[in-house]
């Protein structure tokens, strides 16, 4: 059976209309999964400037302790958020409290520096080592009664323009206010 000229061009038509669908709910879905990720990062970077905070509470944010090896080595997280696969937590050494926090984020993560930057504001490049990725940290931090939390973050080295390249780990530092 031979398909009339028009006919094939109106069926070539909705398969591409059913591929811009496809993609349109795929590109969706990562920005509900983004939203949800800054909106949990946002809580997170919320209750670590809360005074007298204790490394239990946060990992409890987290998921739970791994290990231990006590100070100064970091405390290994097993975390329970489904796009975090590895988190770091180091402490004061005088105090016990919790320091810096790092989320290693998977692969299947698309977030990126811009769709931070809308939550967190302007941003700068911190330096690095040579052939290290590039960081950067939000310049206003997260500002509690006793501690600011400053938010850096670690971007892949994929070439891609900066804005959009993936972050593959976030960090919170807490420091007292002076």
């Amino acid at each position: 059976m031979a398909l009339s000229f028009s006919m094939r061009i109106l069926l070539a038509i909705l398969l591409i209309l059913s591929q811009i669908s496809c993609n349109h709910a795929t590109i969706a879905n990562i920005n509900k999964k983004e939203q949800k990720m800054i909106s949990m990062f946002r809580k997170l970077a919320k209750s670590l400037s809360k005074d007298r905070l204790g490394i239990n509470e946060v990992a409890a944010k987290i998921g739970s302790v791994e290990s231990d090896p006590g100070f100064p080595m970091p405390i290994e997280l097993k975390s329970s958020i489904e796009e975090v696969v590895s988190a770091q937590l180091s402490r004061y050494p005088d105090t016990n409290f919790p320091y810096v926090l790092t989320l290693g984020l998977s692969t299947d993560s698309h977030l990126t520096l811009s769709a931070l930057k809308k939550q967190f504001g302007e941003f700068q490049q911190t330096r690095t080592d040579r052939g290290m990725p590039p960081e950067f940290l939000f310049l206003e931090p997260v500002k509690g009664a006793k501690w600011w939390v400053y938010i850096f973050v670690r971007l892949e080295q994929d070439g891609t323009p900066l804005e959009v390249r993936r972050i593959s780990y976030i960090t919170f530092r807490r420091d007292t206010i002076s």
